[in-house]
C-alpha cells in the first residue's frame, strides 16, 4: 500500500520490476510494501516467488518456505526464466531430494492400498481392468502435481490405447477425485516437504 495506507493498484509484472529496483536500490520499506502486494496476486508463480524470494533475501525469506513447499510438490521443470534468477546446484538438489521423497511416500501409500485398487469395481460400465486401472495409478500419481492428476492420467491412457473406442468409458475409473483417493493427505505431504526444507536451513552437525 502507499504511505496513505490505500492498497497499490498495479500488475504483477509492474509489481515484480518495483521489487527488484526497491532491492536494488535497498529501498527496504518500498520492497516490503511491494511484497504485500504481490502477495494478493494470483497469476504470481510459486517457482517465480521462490526465485524472487531468493533474489531479495533476507527480507523476504518468509516466502521460502511456503513457495518450496509448492515448487516441490508441482513436479514441474526447473527453468531459470520461470525462476527469474540462476537457481544455484544445492537449491536444485534440495528440490529434487524432496521430490524423491514425496515420490518414494505416494509408491508406498499406493502399495499398501494396492489390494483396493485391484478389487474395487467402480460403477459407470468403466472398461479398465483393475491391472489397468493400477498401472495408470501406480505411472501417474508418484510423480505429477495434484491438479493434474486426471489429464495425465487421460495423456497415459491415450497413448497406451490410441485406436481403442470407449475410452470415455474408462475415464469413469480415473476422475481427479478418485485418483487423489490413491495420494497421501496434501497437508501430509506439504509437511513432509516443510520438515525437509527446516533440515535443510540448518547448519550442517547441527
Amino acid at each position: 500500500m502507499h504511505s496513505s495506507g490505500t492498497p497499490l493498484d498495479a500488475n504483477t509484472e509492474t509489481l515484480v520490476h518495483v521489487l527488484r529496483t526497491a532491492h536494488r536500490l535497498q529501498f527496504d520499506k518500498v520492497l516490503q510494501i511491494t511484497a504485500q502486494a504481490l502477495e494478493a496476486q494470483t497469476d504470481l508463480p510459486a517457482i517465480r516467488k521462490f526465485g524472487l524470494a531468493l533474489t531479495c533475501s533476507p527480507l523476504l525469506d518468509s516466502w521460502l518456505r511456503p513457495t518450496f513447499q509448492v515448487v516441490v510438490l508441482d513436479f514441474s521443470s526447473l527453468k531459470d526464466s520461470d525462476a527469474e534468477v540462476m537457481l544455484d546446484d544445492s537449491t536444485r538438489i534440495r528440490i529434487y531430494q524432496a521430490r524423491e521423497e514425496i515420490t518414494r511416500l505416494r509408491l508406498d501409500f499406493i502399495f499398501r492400498l494396492r489390494g483396493d485398487i485391484m478389487t474395487e469395481h467402480p460403477s459407470g460400465g468403466a472398461s479398465l481392468t483393475p491391472a489397468e486401472r493400477y498401472a495408470i495409478i501406480a505411472r501417474v500419481i508418484p510423480h505429477t502435481a495434484r491438479r493434474a492428476f486426471f489429464k495425465t492420467a487421460l495423456e497415459v491412457r491415450t497413448a497406451s490405447a490410441p485406436h481403442r473406442t470407449g475410452l470415455g468409458r474408462d475415464l469413469v475409473d480415473l476422475g481427479q477425485q478418485y485418483l487423489e483417493r490413491w495420494a497421501p493427505p496434501h497437508d501430509h505431504e506439504m509437511s513432509i516437504v516443510a520438515g525437509m526444507w527446516d533440515s535443510f536451513q540448518k547448519p550442517r552437525g547441527s
